[in-house]
């Protein structure tokens, strides 16, 4: 990275040699321009065997792609020596060299069907790779298929297409109509790829009778760093209007997905991105909203335990840059809230403590809008605890069936403590 403070700049590939004595070092696709060659963030480097090459994993439009940085290869040499890709659809996760006496690589991974997937690549035959084992038998096991998911794109807010990926049930008939699930990732600067989850896993939602469409807005990563960029001073504007964009392009395009009984979904960004849509017109087209530890006053991030995000995303800190807070502020528009919305927050959560999600909970409870607060004491930004992940899930799907005309999920058996009597006690008002 080169600039200092930007947790989502471009990762840079540098070499270091003479370190006992002269250190002197080499960026490996460098340009004079400073914005380098390849126009990918890495993730994880590691070298092969033989130290004749890199071995690159990097996000590649939906994709968690490995590929091979080759140091022998002349780099006047422009179409062979910037990274080739040795996977394809998926998401690798780590990538081990084989002590064998060759450059055969035992590659692990997963994709939105198959939660393990363990391969081994020869670096110079990649297309012949051995598969060695996968957990779900490619999803057959979850009763799932890759023929459940496509790849979506659309025209994005200014000269330039957004992608998207869409998950289809497994029962998926062309002749029916769906209601749309609408998930928006967090970030802003990360994506939705083809990877496996227990958090946010879009075939849950897909097997409730969904299509799910899992966008990437401007700031997503994989897609250059340009497109990363774009968000700075942007929160509430350019990705707002993608999605924008994105449904719109849903209702004229996907002829078996019911528009008006669309909901969406949100984490973090994500979740501002809710609050961001209940001040704005794009709420309409929604049944129902999830917030999941969302943002509600830009302000109060001052609290948060990461200030690299709005001071760099937002021109400042808020007492430099307040008019650029301010404007993309969701707490303004509270006026206009009435779509209905399950807001979630934990109380360890130091990313966006709990009182942006109480101060949602209220407004949408002195508005007389339908809303739901759940909370789990012993989970943070994310919910990592097995039995909070069944409520998680039960809570969140019962939700958005509710409102999208779906049967429910199961009965609810959420333990009797200050949470669920609060929640009851508001929900009898």
């Amino acid at each position: 990275m080169k600039q200092n403070g930007y947790e989502s700049d471009k990762n840079r590939i540098v070499m270091v040699t003479q370190i006992d004595e002269s250190p002197s070092s080499t960026e490996l696709l460098g340009s004079k321009d400073g914005a380098g060659l390849w126009d990918r963030s890495p993730s994880a480097v590691r070298w092969s065997v033989d130290g004749k090459m890199l071995l690159v994993q990097a996000d590649e439009h939906g994709n968690e792609i490995l590929f091979k940085l080759d140091l022998l290869i002349a780099p006047d040499d422009a179409s062979k020596s910037l990274p080739q890709p040795l996977t394809g659809s998926g998401a690798v996760s780590d990538v081990q060299t084989l002590q064998n006496g060759s450059n055969e690589l035992f590659v692990s991974g997963s994709n939105l069907v198959d939660s393990s997937i363990y391969s081994i690549i020869n670096p110079s035959n990649p297309a012949k790779t051995k598969l060695v084992s996968s957990s779900s038998r490619n999803g057959l096991s979850f009763g799932l298929s890759d023929d459940q998911v496509l790849d979506l794109w659309f025209k994005g807010s200014g000269d330039y297409k957004v992608h998207a990926l869409v998950v289809r049930p497994s029962n998926f008939s062309p002749e029916n109509k769906y209601p749309l699930a609408y998930l928006i990732h967090g970030g802003p600067q990360s994506a939705w790829t083809r990877s496996w989850s227990t958090r946010w896993n879009p075939a849950i939602f897909a097997e409730q009778g969904y299509i799910v469409v899992l966008p990437n807005p401007t700031g997503s990563t994989g897609y250059g760093q340009a497109f990363v960029d774009d968000i700075q001073g942007e929160w509430g504007g350019l990705p707002y209007e993608d999605l924008v964009q994105g449904l719109d392009f849903i209702r004229d395009n996907l002829s078996y997905v019911d528009a008006s009984r669309a909901v969406a979904l949100g984490a973090s960004y994500g979740g501002y991105m809710m609050n961001w849509f209940q001040g704005h017109s794009l709420s309409k087209r929604f049944k129902a909203l999830v917030c999941h530890d969302g943002v509600f006053s830009m302000a109060n991030q001052i609290s948060s335990d990461e200030q690299y995000f709005p001071n760099h995303d937002l021109g400042g800190p808020y007492w430099k840059a307040k008019e650029t807070w301010e404007k993309w502020n969701p707490a303004r528009y509270t006026g206009n809230w009435s779509t209905p919305m399950l807001v979630i927050h934990s109380e360890r959560d130091y990313r966006l403590p709990i009182s942006e999600g109480l101060a949602m909970f209220n407004v949408l409870q002195e508005r007389g809008v339908d809303s739901r607060f759940l909370t789990f004491s012993d989970e943070n930004h994310w919910v990592l605890g097995q039995e909070n992940s069944l409520v998680w899930h039960t809570v969140v799907l019962n939700w958005i069936n509710k409102h999208a005309g779906l049967p429910p999920y199961r009965d609810e058996t959420l333990p009797i403590d200050e949470t669920s009597t609060r929640e009851e006690s508001e929900e009898s008002k």
